[in-house]
Parts: structure tokens; C-alpha cells; sequence
């Protein structure tokens, strides 16, 4: 095929052309390796910085409270610091050493004992009257940590109820969580386990790996990607003031086969570009690819393809350096905030996560998203992902294909 020496021709110069290299693949490998530093993830760095920290000031000192705070300690996603005052636990909140701070009174035994059989029965179903403080147990936060609270509150309730329901309650279970003899059913305890999506359980064996990679890799992936629309254009521009373009004007080939030509090396670095971060991903962080690891190779591809067609549409618009600059990277930088990359999309609101649906950005990382976050993937919900990536791509190039032909025809008159 007569586009195969374009592609070849393509390939050279992009070899040749360190900073377009550096754009696509080293620099997202630079941002995410920075990001393994910031939170101190990457290999050979790791931190407690996943965890949540929580200052305990143990006033009680007897065996009931300690074993409260054993049953805390040991849950994966939760690291206790011991305090011996209480103005020092709330000072380390307030710097931000620890996320919150318990603080168990002398009468936190008392207390306990003191609850009545329907008390613990009403506290189990989450509908007791009192509530922590009634119990001797203090919590205090910063107003910018309510959420951290929020999850921290049923894990100090449960752990409490955990060692203290069983001197008075023989069964009080509504749907099974304690069993006959008034201990947690082993179930319960592992649905409650905060930071269920950290690399490690409290008895140290392997489980799924922390979140944060799971969303930032592949939302970095997906943007970087779409940095093809800069090489892509100033690609076409060089070719314009070399007077390239003119001589494949006048040469014997169709709109199609110098698209083909121009976009082929392109689509390939994109797609190695993809996998590198994926690879590198896995490397420094752990990351886990999900339990069908074969399929975000084809998310990639499809991905791939639309960013290479979109990258098209704008080289051929566009006509001086400057243009570039000034379209391409608004386009880029504002497809990757609507649809999600900079955020995970479940936290974009209704209005916006469903306007972004008219970026392929936003697919790939539904795609991605049930990948690499959900245990039991959406099979169907990928492929429709992926044909709408390949559909976007297609028009995109028919559009390329259109414009680049009436340019042609501008030329050739």
C-alpha cells in the first residue's frame, strides 16, 4: 500500500522528535510518579497516608476499653496513635497528623454495663436513643472531616458492641450479625472494615489494592491520550511549511490513504502509550488490573482510536502554531475536566456526569471504571463503552477525511 512509506516516513520523524515523545509518554509517567511520592505509595515510599489515623486517649485503662482499641487496630484501614493527654490528641487534629481523635473516660465500663439488654438491642439495629458520648467515648474533629467521621462512628459502635454485647445479651441479632452466643458474625465484621479497598487485611494476606490507583492511572491515561490533538496538528503544520503537503496533494493518493498514512504511527504510540501506563501503574503502585486484565487492552485500542480521530479533526482545522496552542490544549484540558479525569466521575454532579457523555473521555473511563473498581464487572456496559469509542473514532475520521479532501481540492485549484 502506497500510505504504508507515509507511515514509515511519520514514525522516523516522530523518533526524531524528543519533545513529542516526552509529551506522550514520558510526561504522564513523570505526573503519576509524582503523585506516588505526594501520598507516598510508590514502591519503596509506602506510608500510612491510606489509612485512617485516629489519636486514642484511654482514660478507662481497664480490659474492656482495651480491647475496644484492639479490635480497632486491628482493621487494615485504620492506624492508632496513642496519646496521653487530651489537649495533645486535639492539637494533632487540628495540624492534621490524625484524622480524628477518640477520647474514652474513666467511666466508659460503668457505662457500658450500665446499658440495659433493650438498649444494646435497639443500639445494634442503629436505632439507640444514646450514643457514643452516653458511653464515656468522645470524638473529636475538624469541621473539614465530618465525612471521615462518618465512617469512623459505625467502626468504634460496632467494636464497642463487639465486646461489651455479649455480658448482656444472649441473641439480639435482626438479621443475623450476632449469632447465639452474642459475638459479630465474621461477615458483618468484614463489611464494616473501613478501607476494604486497601492492599492489606488486618491479617496481612492481599486483597484489593488501594482505590486511589485504581481511578487516578487510568484517568491520567485517558488524558494523555487526547495530547495526540497537539502532536497530531503541529504534525500537519510542519508538513504545510515544508511544502510536504502540497507534493502529497499533487501525488496519486486519496483523502483515505493519507489519513491512513498521517494517523496510523500516531494510533500506535498512542496504544503503547496506554499499555506503558497501565505497566508502569501496576509497577510502582500495586495497581491491580482487575479480574479480566484482557479486556482493558481492547478499552485502550478504542480509546486510542477516538482520541487519533479527534486528533485529525483539529490538525486539519487548524493553521498556525498558535492555533494549536490555543484550541488544542482548551480542548484537551476541558474534555478531561467535564468528563472526569481530574475526578472520579461519581463524585462529578448528575447534570454534568450525564452531559459528558458527548466526550469519549467520559466511555473510556466508564470503561475503565468497571475494569479496574468493581469486583464483578459490567460486561455488557463495556462493550457498549467500546463501540461508542469506535463510533465516536469513526466519525471523527469521516469528518477528517471530509475537510482534508476539500483542502486538497483548495490546493490542487
Amino acid at each position: 500500500m502506497k500510505c504504508k512509506y507515509i507511515v514509515r516516513k511519520e514514525l522516523v520523524v516522530l523518533a526524531r522528535d524528543r519533545r513529542a515523545l516526552a509529551i506522550l509518554v514520558i510526561m504522564p509517567l513523570v505526573f503519576i510518579a509524582i503523585l506516588g511520592f505526594s501520598t507516598g505509595q510508590l514502591i519503596g515510599t509506602q506510608n500510612d497516608r491510606g489509612r485512617l489515623c485516629i489519636a486514642v486517649v484511654d482514660c478507662a485503662g481497664d480490659d474492656l476499653a482495651s480491647e475496644v482499641l484492639k479490635m480497632l487496630d486491628a482493621n487494615a484501614g485504620i492506624r492508632m496513635v496513642s496519646v496521653a493527654q487530651e489537649a495533645e490528641a486535639n492539637r494533632l487534629v487540628d495540624v492534621g497528623e490524625v484524622e480524628l481523635a477518640i477520647i474514652i473516660d474513666a467511666s466508659f465500663s460503668d457505662s457500658v454495663r450500665s446499658f440495659t439488654p433493650r438498649q444494646w438491642m435497639k443500639a445494634s439495629r442503629g436505632t439507640a436513643g444514646t450514643d457514643l458520648h452516653s458511653l464515656g467515648i468522645r470524638i473529636y474533629h475538624r469541621n473539614d472531616r465530618t465525612a471521615v467521621t462518618d465512617i469512623a462512628v459505625p467502626l468504634i459502635e460496632l467494636a464497642v458492641l463487639k465486646s461489651a454485647i455479649g455480658r448482656v445479651v444472649e441473641d439480639v441479632s435482626p438479621a443475623g450479625a450476632l449469632s447465639a452466643d452474642g459475638s459479630v458474625d465474621a461477615d458483618l465484621g468484614e463489611h464494616h472494615q473501613f478501607g476494604e479497598g486497601m492492599s492489606k487485611t488486618k491479617t496481612g494476606e492481599e486483597t484489593r489494592p488501594n482505590l486511589v490507583y485504581q481511578i487516578i492511572v487510568p484517568g491520567y491515561a485517558v488524558m494523555f491520550a487526547f495530547f495526540l490533538i497537539n502532536i497530531m496538528a503541529r504534525s500537519f503544520i510542519a508538513e504545510r511549511q515544508e511544502g510536504t503537503m502540497l507534493r502529497l496533494a499533487a501525488a496519486p493518493l486519496s483523502a483515505a490513504q493519507l489519513v491512513m498514512g498521517k494517523t496510523v504511527p500516531f494510533l500506535l504510540i498512542s496504544v503503547f502509550q496506554g499499555v506503558l501506563l497501565f505497566v508502569f501503574g501496576k509497577a510502582l503502585f500495586s495497581m491491580s488490573w482487575g479480574p479480566y486484565p484482557c479486556l482493558l487492552f481492547p478499552v485502550i485500542c478504542c480509546t486510542s482510536i477516538a482520541a487519533t480521530g479527534l486528533g485529525l479533526v483539529v490538525a486539519v482545522m487548524v493553521r498556525t502554531d498558535s492555533q494549536v496552542s490555543a484550541y488544542g490544549n482548551l480542548l484537551v484540558i476541558t474534555l478531561a475536566g467535564v468528563s472526569g479525569c481530574f475526578m472520579p466521575r461519581s463524585w462529578l454532579p448528575p447534570l454534568m456526569r450525564d452531559a459528558s457523555l458527548v466526550t469519549p473521555h467520559s466511555w473510556s473511563l466508564i470503561a475503565f471504571d468497571q475494569l479496574l473498581v468493581n469486583a464483578t464487572p459490567n460486561i455488557p456496559l463495556i462493550v457498549e463503552s467500546c463501540f461508542v469509542l469506535l463510533g465516536m473514532g469513526t466519525a471523527f475520521v469521516v469528518v477528517g477525511c471530509c475537510l482534508l479532501k476539500q483542502s486538497f481540492r483548495l490546493t490542487r485549484d
